[in-house]
């Protein structure tokens, strides 16, 4: 109970009015996780103590598995080599123990901030690591080589970590897509970063790339949803994929933030860097900015100050009433949810028609700007260029010309490969009148005191 955030003793009838104040918020707050992570504890332990009272052959593999593992072992001392003992040993190896003891040392002191909530898909990492025990690069007398992570396991406990590995790979691919395994999400951003800098700027979807390549292979819609999503957002129609991912690995939000920071395009926001606690604190500030004062939409602004649990039922009601589902900018997402919908998105699940139209309003704005990296790069290539050749021409500096002309060539032929190269959406054609008059401003440094002296007159 204690590991799933029950607090005890509330129920007592002397308690003060902070005890009182504690007991609304665990419940109206708190009260649906920690009874979900109850109930989902207590039945894994039960699970696990039939399995283990049913089957000797669990213990004996267990032994095999955990005959290293001092925390195992501790668990035999306390409470005996029992199903009990095997029992609590499993749930909190695979639910995680929420404490200073799990938490990694990036995790502490300053980086308790942005690791808040980081807990359990840091210690789920763990466990699938230990699980698979892969070869790494060490440094193996004084000389870097590879090896196991772990090579004091022996062969039979490998098979039988590994074996189990494997399940919760095929687990999580059946239930929350091939973006749902670990590290896809990071993996699908990272190729899409290399593929811009290998195309000279321009945007590209690895995503929409491979359900096109299963497409045309003679897939269905309903297969590539759940070969990409999982079968439970093809089957009830609910996007569950962000709940269960493990898509991005820990620190991964907030190393893209920092990079951002530090002004690299990674697509991920500065606030992002000091995870749910940045988010909880400047989501109502975004709201109030983008909703209120921008949208006039006061009330949708105040709506995002509300706990998560408050906001799906505003949402409900919002649909209820308007008809239809917007985003922040004044978008329509959807007017068509039924019942079933609305009943899943006030529980907390979003309807994949939801996050379905949500990814295509992101891909349409993607595809607005796909080109744009490359055409400020060329623009400010071109725009110095022609600065050169007209400076050469005021100091009568040939050498300064002909480097301009060069330069304006070798742009140009670049600007046709990469015309050719892409689709007609992505072409570009510099627009040589505009980025001459830049070239003239940026050599006459005068022109704004010229211009003021002259609104004076």
């Amino acid at each position: 109970m204690q590991e799933a955030g029950m607090v005890e003793g509330l129920s007592d009838a002397s308690m003060s009015n902070k005890k009182t104040i504690k007991k609304i918020e665990n419940v109206l707050v708190g009260g649906a996780f920690n009874t979900m992570e109850s109930f989902s504890r207590i039945t894994a332990f039960i699970t696990a103590f039939r399995l283990a009272k049913s089957n000797p052959n669990v213990i004996s593999k267990a032994e095999l598995l955990y005959e290293g593992d001092m925390d195992y072992q501790r668990h035999k001392e306390i409470h005996g080599d029992s199903p009990a003992a095997f029992a609590r040993f499993m749930t909190e190896e695979t639910f995680g123990v929420y404490g200073k003891e799990n938490r990694p040392w990036a995790g502490r002191g300053f980086g308790s901030l942005p690791a808040l909530f980081m807990t359990y898909i840091t210690q789920m990492f763990g466990l699938m690591y230990r699980l698979l025990n892969p070869y790494v690069l060490k440094r193996i007398d004084g000389k870097l080589s590879v090896g196991l992570a772990n090579p004091n396991r022996s062969k039979a406990a490998n098979a039988i970590g590994r074996k189990a590995f494997a399940r919760i790979m095929l687990m999580l691919g059946l239930t929350g897509g091939l973006m749902g395994l670990p590290g896809a999400e990071d993996a699908e951003d990272i190729i899409n970063a290399v593929r811009k800098l290998q195309s000279g700027g321009v945007d590209s979807d690895i995503r929409t790339e491979f359900r096109n390549m299963l497409y045309d292979a003679g897939w269905g819609p309903g297969m590539i949803e759940a070969m990409e999503a999982g079968l439970i957002n093809t089957v009830l129609n609910i996007d569950v994929q962000g709940r269960i991912s493990f898509g991005m690995a820990p620190w991964s939000r907030q190393v893209r933030a920092g990079l951002s920071l530090a002004g690299f395009q990674t697509g991920a926001k500065a606030d992002e860097f000091l995870g749910a606690p940045g988010a909880i604190l400047i989501d109502p500030i975004r709201a109030l900015v983008n909703e209120g004062l921008r949208e006039g939409e006061w009330g949708s602004a105040a709506m995002k100050m509300l706990p998560t649990s408050v906001r799906n039922l505003t949402k409900v009601a919002e649909y209820t009433n308007r008809g239809y589902m917007q985003t922040g900018y004044g978008q329509i997402i959807t007017d068509d949810l039924n019942g079933a919908d609305l009943a899943m998105q006030a529980l907390g699940f979003t309807p994949t028609e939801i996050s379905k139209n949500r990814e295509l309003l992101y891909l349409e704005r993607n595809l607005d700007r796909a080109g744009s990296g490359f055409k400020k790069r060329m623009n400010a290539r071109i725009t110095n260029a022609l600065r050169d050749i007209i400076l050469g021409g005021q100091r009568k500096d040939a050498d300064l010309i002909n480097d301009g002309q060069s330069q304006i060539r070798e742009l140009m032929a670049q600007i046709v490969e990469h015309n050719l190269n892409n689709k007609p959406h992505l072409m570009y054609t510099p627009d040589m009148n505009r980025l001459r008059m830049e070239a003239i401003v940026a050599i006459n440094p005068n022109y704004r005191l010229q211009g003021l002296s002259l609104i004076h007159i």
